[in-house]
């Protein structure tokens, strides 16, 4: 809905105001939530009652560091685009001192940057937390007087602040990082996660903020002042890699209880696992290993193999018994590991599994054991998991001559699934470079979505860079179907893939 405050003034364009609760979780974001939010908020500060403004500010407390720079950018251009008239009033009203919490921090994000320093100052005398958020954000701004008269209110606001603020402005540091002007604010953090109490260390780990979380770590263990049960959180249960691995070290480095190497023995991430293990290994013997050899990582299972192996014990007669009982994805990569050429029929046999995991490991594990039997494996180029289809063209690149006639054309059909038909297609290309030339021409002239695009990219890069090493000849029937096929490239590519066939056109 358009208004206009009289005839002679632009127009703002903005919609109908919803209720609070949809106004926050407009503001906030999330899944499912659709809108233009700076709109919104624009329409709620020019039109809004009381508890339309009040969900508006709780929305901007509530969002994310990302969401919230996301809505820095986002009102700029709606300030702009669709709130002229009332982009004119703001700088008026800030001066005027005609300005409530929400039209301050709102007007933060103004195009304008002499509105954008007023607001600033208005922020100063501004408490609620949303007012800080732009503060933060005004921090990094392009405009020098706008960011260092920010910095100058953060700098008087930020000593002595609570652990949850300063755990926002942790997050926004983050958030911004990227940002030319974003010194200042790292700087202030990494000072103040220097120098922090326990307690804040505990609360910044909690960050949704990967960046946080690895400074509250690191500070943590250099002070100490992490414990053993946070640090065992971060080794299992924290999203980062790094960190998971990180607090694994910091734990192992010290006299870990059988606990907690029991606990990182559960971890998700195979470098805490293998870390775990060794130090079990060390401290309670060889036999602790036999556990992992099931592991599902090769790392693992490497260590443990090692270990156990080194006491005689014969590995891969534990995997044949284990998969007489289970047959596991670990238990066959792991005969695959240890085993020989003698194992085949046990690891052929997986190939039937009814787990494409499992069937994709005995692919492996016959490869590695040099026992493929390359007519068997054909039959899996048609398997319903792509994941094995991959590792059976890997494997069966070595045995292109099983291909005969026109068996792989009839595969990149469009009867079959895609998966199928690029692996086909991927097989004729390492086969032969003129047969897959004809094949790749007959798709770039077909309607195939799939295949299409790749065979026009293929031969592109083949002219530019593979053309002029190819010093072998297409045979006459070849050469027939190239010169035939030629026409749906370009005089200029066509030209050049004549002259490499060697064609007279």
């Amino acid at each position: 809905m358009a208004t206009a405050a009289s005839p002679d003034t632009p127009y703002d364009y903005l919609p109908v105001i919803p209720g609070p609760a949809e106004i926050i979780q407009l503001v906030v974001g999330g899944q499912g939530v659709s809108g233009d939010a700076g709109s919104i908020l624009l329409a709620v500060l020019r039109d809004g009652d009381a508890a339309a403004r009040e969900a508006a500010l709780t929305g901007l407390a509530q969002a994310s560091p990302r969401r919230l720079v996301a809505f820095d950018e986002l009102l700029r251009d709606r300030w702009r685009w669709h709130a002229p008239h009332l982009a004119r009033q703001v700088g008026q009203r800030l001066l005027d001192g005609d300005a409530d919490d929400l039209l301050v921090s709102l007007a933060a994000a103004h195009p304008d940057g002499h509105v954008r320093q007023g607001a600033v100052a208005a922020l100063a005398d501004k408490s609620r937390p949303a007012a800080l958020r732009m503060l933060l954000l005004r921090s990094t701004d392009w405009a020098r007087p706008v960011r260092e008269d920010a910095r100058s209110v953060l700098g008087r606001r930020l000593p002595g602040a609570a652990n949850a603020v300063i755990v926002d402005v942790a997050g926004f540091a983050a958030t911004l990082a990227g940002r030319q002007q974003a010194g200042w604010l790292t700087y202030v953090i990494n000072g103040a996660v220097a120098q922090a109490e326990p307690d804040l260390i505990a609360a910044l780990v909690g960050s949704p903020e990967r960046l946080v979380r690895r400074l509250a770590y690191r500070t943590g263990v250099d002070t100490d002042s992490l414990s053993s049960d946070s640090l065992v959180t971060g080794a299992v249960r924290d999203p980062d890699v790094l960190i998971r691995v990180s607090c694994a070290r910091t734990l192992l480095a010290g006299t870990p209880s059988q606990e907690i190497i029991a606990a990182l023995l559960q971890s998700r991430t195979a470098q805490v696992r293998a870390a775990a293990l060794e130090t079990n290994i060390a401290r309670n013997g060889a036999d602790t290993a036999h556990h992992m050899l099931l592991d599902r990582h090769p790392t693992v299972r490497s260590i443990a193999q090692q270990t156990l192996a080194a006491a005689d014990i014969d590995l891969a007669a534990l995997y044949r018994r284990h998969l007489v009982h289970d047959v596991t994805p670990a238990a066959v990569a792991g005969l695959g590991e240890t085993g020989s050429a003698a194992d085949a029929a046990v690891l052929t046999d997986a190939l039937t599994a009814a787990r494409p995991r499992v069937r994709v490991q005995a692919v492996r594990a016959l490869r590695r054991l040099g026992a493929v039997d390359p007519e068997r494996l054909k039959s899996l180029i048609r398997d319903e998991s792509p994941v094995v289809v991959r590792e059976v063209v890997q494997t069966l690149t070595g045995y292109l001559h099983i291909w005969a006639g026109p068996e792989l054309e009839v595969l990149i059909g469009t009867g079959y699934p895609s998966h199928v038909r690029r692996a086909a297609y991927r097989l004729i290309r390492a086969k032969d470079v003129w047969s897959w030339l004809v094949t790749a021409l007959r798709l770039i002239s077909s309607d195939d979505e799939h295949l299409a695009p790749s065979a026009r990219s293929d031969i592109y890069t083949w002219l530019q860079h593979e053309a002029a090493r190819t010093y072998s000849r297409p045979s006459p029937d070849t050469a027939a179907q190239l010169a035939f096929l030629l026409p749906v490239l370009n005089a200029k590519e066509a030209a050049e893939m004549a002259f490499a066939a060697g064609l007279d056109i």
